[in-house]
């Protein structure tokens, strides 16, 4: 009788566990506790489904091989996540537990309109705010001002002869450094260094961003700070975000993510399958399917910066600077 209680509950604790991480399933939650319990009720199934067709299944000696090989699966995922790590997503690889794939369906229908976007990474909500990020032996304090930028609070002098605004993605906001020594801090005091002592530049990068972001963000912080030029970060990131969010205003196609995202999601195992065997790139699009992605949201690019971004800093008096800048893996290396 204490045994079929035991029993109850733990099937009680495995079904509130399934509830909690259904939620995380289909949301991008890529962390081994879902994994674990995706693989758990997949046999669990199984062995039910055994069961109906064979009522000795559970003094069958074949059982504990079956329950043998579940270990042996959860021993690959660990494997795949923590030892051979292929199959890291960016988010994953910088400690988060979300994995790469974009394109779950409710992203593409709730939470990647421009109107959202556009909210969620440059809309202030009047206050600063901060947080302490890093790993230990190197932590650093990431402050926000009241207009979600990583910049001071007080205004710069709008008369200012040199004001340099940056924009841009990560790299532009310096994910991973002080405010004092990203790009655009160190691009300032070589310039102070070299003659240009009354210099300012403004960070406008964010996280998370893209080209038709920051195009729009250029537009309300040029009336803000009147900069005199403008230097957009440019980067693969620009190209891929574009695929990943499918612009309503730029892309005349929409779809919708496979119906196995979820399950990308969650197990490393079945990214293996992915990569390896039905050979599909990291936003689960075919070699063929990502290449035209990839062409158009290039063309994009040249577009915006054609069609609004120089256009509009002529008509402002605004010098545009496009710098681009590799990834490592974009980088050809010779000895």
């Amino acid at each position: 009788m204490k045994k079929k209680w035991i029993q109850k509950g733990l099937y009680i604790v495995l079904a509130l566990l399934l509830i909690i991480h259904t939620w995380n399933f289909f949301k991008g939650q890529a962390a081994v506790s879902s994994a674990i319990i995706l693989y758990f009720l997949i046999f669990k199934i199984g062995e039910w489904a055994i069961l109906l067709f064979n009522k000795k299944w559970k003094k069958n000696p074949f059982r504990i091989s079956y329950w043998v090989l579940f270990i042996g699966i959860i021993g690959l995922e660990c494997t795949l996540r923590y030892v051979t790590k292929n199959y890291l997503s960016y988010s994953e690889k910088n400690n988060n537990n979300w994995s790469f794939c974009y394109l779950h369906t409710y992203s593409i229908k709730k939470k990647n309109t421009l109107a959202y976007l556009l909210k969620k990474y440059h809309s202030g909500d009047g206050s600063s705010h901060s947080n302490y990020y890093g790993e230990p032996g190197f932590r650093y304090l990431h402050e926000f001002n009241s207009l979600n930028m990583r910049e001071r609070e007080d205004p710069f002098p709008r008369d200012s002869q040199n004001l340099i605004l940056a924009l841009g993605d990560s790299f532009c906001e310096g994910i991973g450094t002080p405010r004092d020594s990203t790009w655009i801090a160190l691009t300032k005091d070589i310039l102070n260094k070299n003659g240009l002592t009354s210099l300012q530049v403004v960070n406008g990068g964010r996280a998370g961003s893209d080209i038709i972001l920051e195009t729009k963000k250029l537009k309300i912080l040029s009336s803000l700070y009147d900069p005199t030029h403008v230097i957009y970060s440019l980067n693969q990131t620009d190209i891929t975000d574009l695929i990943s969010r499918n612009h309503p205003d730029f892309y005349s196609e929409s779809f919708k993510a496979p119906w196995y995202c979820g399950l990308y999601n969650v197990s490393h195992i079945f990214r293996l399958y992915a990569h390896e065997r039905m050979d599909l790139e990291w936003y689960l699009f075919t070699e063929e399917e990502y290449a035209n992605k990839k062409r158009v949201a290039i063309k994009i690019i040249k577009s915006v910066i054609q069609k609004e971004i120089i256009p509009f800093c002529k008509k402002e008096g605004i010098t545009p600077i496009i710098a681009v800048h590799p990834a490592a893996y974009e980088i050809i290396l010779q000895d």
